[in-house]
């Protein structure tokens, strides 16, 4: 069990789904979460979209909203000194 804020968990979730995950419950403070779901090892356990929902009473959608970006134009070697 891992006692956790939601922007954390949300930071956390996006690196293992790798995708981009924004917190918009606007809930604070500490929560205990403990969540399992299918892996190689394991694929008997729930998706991960549905042990979010059905664990933790939390559903991801899909929506557009702005995101960072960084553009690199031009790249060059460094010169030697």
């Amino acid at each position: 069990m891992l006692s956790v804020q939601l922007p954390e968990f949300g930071k956390a979730l996006a690196t293992s789904m790798q995708a981009n995950i924004i917190d918009q419950t606007g809930l604070s403070g500490g929560y205990d979460v403990r969540l399992r779901w299918a892996t190689d090892d394991s694929p008997d356990r729930p998706s991960i979209l549905t042990a979010i929902q059905e664990h933790l009473g939390l559903k991801l959608e899909s929506i557009r909203a702005p995101t960072e970006v960084i553009v690199i134009n031009h790249v060059e070697r460094p010169s030697e000194n």
